[in-house]
């Protein structure tokens, strides 16, 4: 969840830096979902950047909190930066 006073920026991050969050759970059985994934991700298509969070255990790197299957077609991609929505809860400086 997402509270009223976090701090929302969207930045360009290393690839290798974004790990699964806990609460993500995914399924490339649904392979037409994640084939759509990579066709929006090509060059001129729009993909919505996956929201991650700072991960309280490892400094410097993410927890994907949404858009698991949006990274995976990216790592595909061979994409060594992705552009994430960061959210930092408003309580801390990280």
């Amino acid at each position: 969840m997402i509270a009223a006073d976090d701090v929302l920026t969207v930045e360009w991050l290393d690839a290798d830096d974004l790990a699964f969050g806990e609460a993500q759970v995914c399924d490339l059985a649904r392979a037409e979902h994640y084939r759509a994934l990579m066709a929006a991700a090509q060059p001129g298509g729009h993909l919505a950047p996956p929201m991650v969070s700072p991960d309280p255990d490892r400094p410097g790197r993410y927890l994907i909190r949404d858009g698991r299957h949006r990274w995976l077609a990216q790592l595909a991609l061979g994409r060594g930066r992705i552009r994430c929505l960061v959210v930092r809860p408003a309580n801390t400086s990280t």
